[in-house]
Protein backbone atom coordinates (compact mmCIF):
# COMPACT_ATOMS: atom_id res chain seq x y z
CA UNK A 1 0.00 0.00 0.00
CA UNK A 2 1.40 3.39 -0.98
CA UNK A 3 2.18 6.17 1.46
CA UNK A 4 -0.70 8.24 0.06
CA UNK A 5 -3.25 5.57 0.92
CA UNK A 6 -1.76 5.14 4.38
CA UNK A 7 -2.07 8.85 5.22
CA UNK A 8 -5.67 8.88 3.93
CA UNK A 9 -6.48 5.86 6.10
CA UNK A 10 -4.86 7.57 9.09
CA UNK A 11 -6.89 10.76 8.60
CA UNK A 12 -10.07 8.71 8.27
CA UNK A 13 -9.34 6.96 11.58
CA UNK A 14 -8.75 10.34 13.26
CA UNK A 15 -12.06 11.69 11.93
CA UNK A 16 -13.86 8.54 13.10
CA UNK A 17 -12.43 8.91 16.62
CA UNK A 18 -13.25 12.63 16.79
CA UNK A 19 -16.84 12.08 15.66
CA UNK A 20 -17.40 9.08 17.89
CA UNK A 21 -15.90 10.39 21.14
CA UNK A 22 -15.60 14.19 21.09
CA UNK A 23 -18.72 15.52 19.41
CA UNK A 24 -22.13 15.67 21.03
CA UNK A 25 -25.42 15.62 19.19
CA UNK A 26 -28.44 13.62 18.24
CA UNK A 27 -28.21 10.40 16.21
CA UNK A 28 -28.58 10.80 12.44
CA UNK A 29 -30.15 8.17 10.19
CA UNK A 30 -30.02 7.53 6.45
CA UNK A 31 -33.63 6.88 5.35
CA UNK A 32 -34.03 4.33 2.56
CA UNK A 33 -37.18 3.49 0.59
CA UNK A 34 -38.18 -0.21 0.74
CA UNK A 35 -39.99 -0.20 -2.61
CA UNK A 36 -39.16 0.86 -6.18
CA UNK A 37 -39.59 4.52 -7.06
CA UNK A 38 -43.24 4.83 -8.10
CA UNK A 39 -42.44 7.75 -10.43
CA UNK A 40 -40.71 5.33 -12.82
CA UNK A 41 -43.76 3.08 -13.23
CA UNK A 42 -45.71 3.49 -16.49
CA UNK A 43 -49.02 3.90 -14.64
CA UNK A 44 -47.62 6.79 -12.57
CA UNK A 45 -46.30 8.47 -15.71
CA UNK A 46 -49.81 8.28 -17.19
CA UNK A 47 -51.23 10.11 -14.17
CA UNK A 48 -52.65 7.25 -12.13
CA UNK A 49 -52.21 7.23 -8.38
CA UNK A 50 -49.73 4.55 -7.33
CA UNK A 51 -49.09 3.30 -3.80
CA UNK A 52 -46.92 0.37 -2.70
CA UNK A 53 -48.58 -2.78 -1.37
CA UNK A 54 -47.35 -6.05 0.07
CA UNK A 55 -44.39 -6.60 2.37
CA UNK A 56 -42.03 -4.17 0.60
CA UNK A 57 -43.45 -0.84 1.69
CA UNK A 58 -42.36 1.93 3.99
CA UNK A 59 -38.84 3.04 4.79
CA UNK A 60 -35.83 1.83 6.74
CA UNK A 61 -33.67 4.13 8.85
CA UNK A 62 -29.98 3.19 8.99
CA UNK A 63 -28.00 4.69 11.88
CA UNK A 64 -24.96 6.62 10.65
CA UNK A 65 -22.01 5.38 12.70
CA UNK A 66 -19.70 7.06 13.61
CA UNK A 67 -22.15 9.91 14.22
CA UNK A 68 -21.75 12.79 11.76
CA UNK A 69 -20.90 16.34 12.69
CA UNK A 70 -23.90 18.65 12.20
CA UNK A 71 -23.56 22.39 11.57
CA UNK A 72 -26.23 24.98 10.76
CA UNK A 73 -25.88 26.66 7.36
CA UNK A 74 -25.25 30.37 7.88
CA UNK A 75 -27.87 32.92 6.88
CA UNK A 76 -25.28 34.44 4.53
CA UNK A 77 -24.88 31.16 2.64
CA UNK A 78 -28.65 30.62 2.55
CA UNK A 79 -29.01 34.07 0.95
CA UNK A 80 -26.32 33.32 -1.63
CA UNK A 81 -27.84 29.97 -2.62
CA UNK A 82 -30.41 31.73 -4.87
CA UNK A 83 -33.37 29.98 -3.23
CA UNK A 84 -31.86 26.48 -3.16
CA UNK A 85 -31.34 26.44 0.62
CA UNK A 86 -33.96 27.41 3.19
CA UNK A 87 -33.82 28.38 6.84
CA UNK A 88 -33.10 25.29 8.94
CA UNK A 89 -30.59 23.89 6.42
CA UNK A 90 -27.75 21.84 7.91
CA UNK A 91 -24.36 20.51 6.84
CA UNK A 92 -23.70 16.89 7.83
CA UNK A 93 -20.10 15.65 7.73
CA UNK A 94 -20.21 11.85 7.44
CA UNK A 95 -17.17 9.62 7.79
CA UNK A 96 -16.13 7.56 4.78
CA UNK A 97 -16.19 4.52 7.09
CA UNK A 98 -20.01 4.62 7.05
CA UNK A 99 -20.01 5.02 3.26
CA UNK A 100 -17.70 2.02 2.81
CA UNK A 101 -19.94 -0.14 5.05
CA UNK A 102 -23.03 0.92 3.10
CA UNK A 103 -21.33 0.02 -0.19
CA UNK A 104 -20.73 -3.49 1.16
CA UNK A 105 -24.16 -3.91 2.75
CA UNK A 106 -26.18 -2.59 -0.21
CA UNK A 107 -23.89 -4.03 -2.90
CA UNK A 108 -23.00 -0.68 -4.47
CA UNK A 109 -19.99 -0.29 -6.74
CA UNK A 110 -19.69 3.50 -6.46
CA UNK A 111 -19.52 5.55 -3.26
CA UNK A 112 -21.72 8.30 -4.76
CA UNK A 113 -24.59 5.82 -4.98
CA UNK A 114 -24.78 5.65 -1.18
CA UNK A 115 -26.33 9.14 -1.39
CA UNK A 116 -27.64 9.32 -4.98
CA UNK A 117 -29.35 5.95 -5.56
CA UNK A 118 -33.10 5.78 -6.21
CA UNK A 119 -33.87 4.28 -2.78
CA UNK A 120 -32.42 7.22 -0.79
CA UNK A 121 -35.10 9.44 0.78
CA UNK A 122 -32.82 11.69 2.90
CA UNK A 123 -31.37 12.06 6.38
CA UNK A 124 -33.35 11.99 9.62
CA UNK A 125 -32.17 13.94 12.67
CA UNK A 126 -34.25 15.12 15.65
CA UNK A 127 -37.34 13.54 14.02
CA UNK A 128 -36.95 15.84 11.00
CA UNK A 129 -36.37 14.72 7.41
CA UNK A 130 -33.59 16.47 5.48
CA UNK A 131 -33.28 16.34 1.69
CA UNK A 132 -29.80 16.05 0.19
CA UNK A 133 -29.06 19.20 -1.83
CA UNK A 134 -25.27 19.13 -2.28
CA UNK A 135 -22.94 16.14 -1.92
CA UNK A 136 -19.16 16.56 -1.76
CA UNK A 137 -16.30 14.44 -0.53
CA UNK A 138 -12.89 15.33 0.79
CA UNK A 139 -9.93 13.28 -0.44
CA UNK A 140 -6.56 12.87 1.29
CA UNK A 141 -3.89 10.60 -0.15
CA UNK A 142 -6.12 9.26 -2.93
CA UNK A 143 -8.76 8.21 -0.39
CA UNK A 144 -12.10 9.83 0.48
CA UNK A 145 -12.02 10.51 4.22
CA UNK A 146 -15.42 12.18 4.73
CA UNK A 147 -18.54 13.28 2.88
CA UNK A 148 -20.06 16.72 3.35
CA UNK A 149 -23.83 16.78 2.77
CA UNK A 150 -25.69 20.09 2.60
CA UNK A 151 -29.34 19.40 3.36
CA UNK A 152 -32.65 21.25 3.52
CA UNK A 153 -35.14 20.57 6.27
CA UNK A 154 -38.45 19.82 4.57
CA UNK A 155 -40.55 19.56 7.72
CA UNK A 156 -41.61 21.78 10.60
CA UNK A 157 -41.59 20.69 14.21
Amino acid sequence: MGAGLQIGFGFQRLIDAQQRYMRCGQPVYLRLRNFPDARTLASAQLGFSVSPTGSNKGTTDVLIDPPPSVVNVSVHNIGQSMGKLRFGARIFRVSATFVERQMETRGLDNADLVWRSADVVGLVCDNLLYSLEDIQNSVVGERAIYWQLTCNCNELR
